[in-house]
């Protein structure tokens, strides 16, 4: 295992036991929280799946308890862990807000979105426009993975023209989503558009290509680049701070 920068905070995990298609078991959490921590990680914020209308919609009471049993099982691993969401976007975000059942990260003014994987996109600058309205920095899960910004790279441009940033996954720089979403992400670290790279962490048979992955940025990236993606950026979300 090669760790290339001193700290990682990852704002992008799936380790919240029991409520997503990420960690089952507390055990499996641990497990997941533990590696990482020997990766470099010290900070995760715990982004579990909320898909309206689906099995994907724990409440933030519930995951509230989740992770103070979490955190009590990982206390001697001098890691730190937040809550989150990676929410499927609908113009349902703002009153899922209000009403408990979704959180910003670490009840900061960003939050953590996803689009359809295959499907168009042509209502997404009018939901970035109403959270901007609102207070709130969309954050941009994994838009390399993408289908419609994977034939429509242009559209990002105009995505961006709002106060929006992206997140990338780092494994995609490898290859694990294919080949097209690993040139999408180089072509958006050579544009500078990426502000953030997270682990999207589900489970410990994802973890071969972690290393390959961080070998590889290290080849297209700097290491005060790579630092601002995985420490800096990610660090001023959770602290509430602009990047």
């Amino acid at each position: 295992m090669e760790n290339i920068t001193n700290k990682i905070v990852d704002i992008h995990n799936h380790s919240l036991f029991g409520v997503d298609d990420g960690a089952k078991t507390i055990e499996e959490a641990v497990e997941n929280i533990s590696y990482l921590r020997k990766f470099g990680v010290t900070d995760i914020v715990l982004t579990s799946h909320y898909i309206p209308e689906s099995k994907y919609q724990s409440d933030v009471i519930s995951r509230k308890n989740i992770l103070r049993e979490i955190k009590k099982a990982t206390k001697d691993m001098d890691v730190n862990l937040y809550l989150g969401n990676e929410v499927f976007v609908s113009n349902k975000i703002i009153e899922l807000l209000n009403t408990g059942k979704i959180t910003t990260l670490n009840e900061s003014k960003y939050i953590l979105i996803e689009f359809p994987m295959n499907q168009s996109l042509h209502y997404i600058e009018d939901i970035v426009c109403e959270l901007n309205d609102y207070g709130l920095i969309p954050v941009i899960a994994h838009p390399e993975r993408y289908s419609y910004f994977k034939d429509n790279y242009k559209r990002l441009d105009s995505l961006l023209e709002y106060n929006c940033i992206l997140q990338c996954n780092i494994e995609s720089i490898a290859g694990k989503y294919g080949n097209r979403a690993k040139k999408i992400i180089k072509m958006l670290l050579k544009d500078n558009k990426v502000k953030v790279l997270a682990t999207d962490f589900h489970h410990i048979s994802d973890i071969n290509m972690l290393d390959k992955s961080m070998r590889k940025l290290r080849k297209v990236l700097t290491s005060d680049k790579l630092n601002l993606l995985l420490y800096l950026n990610p660090l001023k979300i959770i602290n509430n701070e602009n990047l």
